[in-house]
This record gives structure tokens, C-alpha cells and sequence, in this order.
């Protein structure tokens, strides 16, 4: 489930969305029947929106 969720916020690796939600948890993370994390779209919007991303490098690259 958390590579669809990287994906819908438009993440290039799953991974950086992982580490992002182990630094900044989501508010009402669900779980699946199989135990895997779930949210709702509005959930994760919510949360990236909230979230201060260093996206202003001086060096002109774009984050994960």
C-alpha cells in the first residue's frame, strides 16, 4: 500500500515516502485485513500539505 500512496504524492521512490512518514507519522493510519498501512487520499494530501519540504536547494535538484 505505500507504494501506491509514494506514487499518489507523487514520489520518484517509495522509500523517500517511507522515511518521510518514519519521520512524520500520518494521522489516521488504517491497516488493511493483511496488516498493511492504509489512509485515505484526503488523509494523505492533509499530511503532505502540512509537511515542510526542503524543496528550495541551492543546488537545483528536486527532491525524492
Amino acid at each position: 500500500m505505500h507504494r501506491r500512496a509514494a506514487r499518489y504524492l507523487g514520489y520518484d521512490k517509495p522509500d523517500s515516502f517511507r522515511r518521510a512518514r518514519t519521520r512524520h507519522p500520518i494521522p489516521g493510519e488504517g491497516k488493511t485485513d493483511d496488516g498493511r498501512p492504509s489512509w485515505t487520499p484526503g488523509a494523505l494530501r492533509s499530511w503532505q500539505s502540512k509537511r515542510i519540504i526542503a524543496g528550495n536547494r541551492a543546488d537545483g535538484r528536486k527532491p525524492d
